[in-house]
C-alpha cells in the first residue's frame, strides 16, 4: 500500500503542477487540476486494502490521467501561468479535495498535512 500511496501522492504533484483542457485562465486550469487529483481520488476510495494490495502495477487510468495532466501542463504555459501561481492556486483548492473511504482519505490528509501539493502550504 506505501509504494501504491507514493505514487498516486506522485501523479498528484505532477497533475498539480501542471496545467490543460479547454481552460481559460490560471485559475481555470487549476479548476480542472484538481478534478484530476478528485478523479484519482474517487478511483481509489472505494478499493478495500486487499484490493490495494493486490495492484502490482500502476492502473491503466494512469496513463489517460498523465495525458490530461500534459495537457493541462502546456496550457498553463501557454497562458503565461508561473510555478508559484500555480502552486498557489493548486494549494487553495486542496482543501477542496473530498474522499469517503479509508485510502481516499489517507491521500486527501496525506496533501494536506505535507502543505499542500508543494509541501509549502497555500
Amino acid at each position: 500500500m506505501t509504494r501504491l500511496s507514493v505514487i498516486v501522492v506522485a501523479f498528484a504533484l505532477v497533475a498539480a503542477a501542471c496545467s490543460g483542457g479547454g481552460a481559460a485562465s490560471c485559475e481555470s486550469v487549476a479548476d480542472e487540476a484538481i478534478g484530476l487529483v478528485q478523479g484519482i481520488i474517487d478511483e481509489f476510495d472505494d478499493m478495500s486494502l486487499e484490493d490495494l494490495a493486490a495492484l502490482e502495477n500502476e492502473p491503466p487510468q494512469f496513463d489517460e490521467l498523465e495525458q490530461k495532466a500534459n495537457e493541462l501542463e502546456a496550457k498553463a504555459e501557454e497562458l503565461g501561468c508561473s510555478d508559484a501561481e500555480m502552486e498557489k492556486l493548486m494549494n487553495e483548492r486542496a482543501g477542496d479535495l473530498k474522499a469517503e473511504g479509508p485510502f481516499g482519505q489517507l491521500l486527501v490528509e496525506s496533501i494536506k498535512s505535507e502543505g499542500g501539493f508543494f509541501g509549502s502550504g497555500g
